[in-house]
């Protein structure tokens, strides 16, 4: 995509004949609403498996261990089993349920505020004439997006319903009381948080940069700029990232995308877990075009002649 040199534009000569454009922004209000919705519902749960089980909870050795199909019978072994067994299976799709709720009012959010930002950035650019089509591309992407965050939540409500497991039935096993089993419990609240914030923060990105990038090719623009957080928790050396931070790549052209990670893998922005790094669209000013630098492995921006 090219548009015509006005005096306006005279300081973004000065870079190399274009300018850039992000339509879709970091999407913090999303990244919010999903973090603490999310927080808020696994919380909730974790308080109902610390009620149930201290209701059952007790040691090695037991009195009348027999098997009950009420947990509310005299505690036994076979007891906290039991409400174990119901957590994992009809607890854990309680909280898929919700889940699934809350992944699709974050999907929403997101589509809702790129729609705008991408619109008003457009404008701003003087490309009022382009029109994003929002077509069947965008339907997909948000579905693999709702499968994705719904897979993440039940496999971090998995893991947590295990680390609770393993924690009770060592308390059973050594005799401990339920208040020192209870302490021990509490950490996976300070675990399931953090875990929360990383999987918000990391969905966020990858949803926002995942729509910027389809807006971007909807829009008619070929080429992208790297941008990279030039900070100290930016990856360096061998698929990191800082290194990428200006270079310009055009999308499609995936053998010349860069490597991304330490295993030689090539991709775009927010591709690798915990990614910050956006891809900003590239508008290159009349008179200029994108010629591939095979030593820098990147596109230069050259005055044609």
């Amino acid at each position: 995509m090219t548009i015509q040199t006005t005096n306006r534009t005279r300081r973004s000569r000065l870079r190399g004949g274009y300018t850039t454009l992000d339509l879709t922004g970091k999407g913090k209000a999303a990244e919010v609403f999903y973090r603490l919705a999310l927080d808020a519902e696994l919380m909730r749960f974790l308080e109902v498996c610390f009620k149930q089980i201290e209701r059952v909870y007790t040691t090695i050795p037991v009195q009348n261990a027999l098997y009950v199909d009420n947990p509310r019978r005299k505690p036994s072994v076979f007891s906290v089993e039991y409400v174990i067994r119901q957590l994992k299976t009809t607890g854990l799709d309680t909280v898929t349920k919700n889940g699934e709720k809350i992944v699709l009012q974050f999907i929403r959010k997101i589509r809702r505020f790129g729609q705008k930002t991408a619109r008003d950035a457009l404008d701003k650019a003087g490309l009022k004439a382009v029109t994003i089509h929002y077509d069947q591309a965008y339907d997909e992407m948000m579905r693999l997006f709702m499968r994705r965050n719904v897979a993440l939540i039940r496999n971090t409500t998995t893991q947590t319903l295990t680390n609770i497991e393993n924690i009770v039935f060592d308390g059973m096993t050594r005799g401990q009381g339920w208040k020192d089993v209870y302490n021990a419990l509490l950490t996976q609240k300070h675990i399931t948080k953090d875990r929360v914030k990383r999987i918000a923060r990391d969905q966020t990105s990858k949803a926002t940069e995942a729509l910027n990038e389809l807006m971007q090719q909807d829009a008619g623009i070929d080429y992208f700029e790297w941008s990279a957080v030039v900070d100290s928790r930016t990856s360096r050396g061998d698929g990191g990232h800082l290194q990428l931070n200006g270079k310009i790549y055009k999308y499609g052209e995936e053998s010349r995308y860069p490597v991304i990670d330490t295993y030689g893998n090539r991709g775009l922005p927010a591709q690798r877990p915990n990614c910050r790094c956006r891809a900003n669209g590239v508008i290159l000013y009349q008179g200029y075009r994108a010629v591939w630098n095979k030593a820098k492995e990147t596109y230069e921006i050259i005055k044609e002649k």
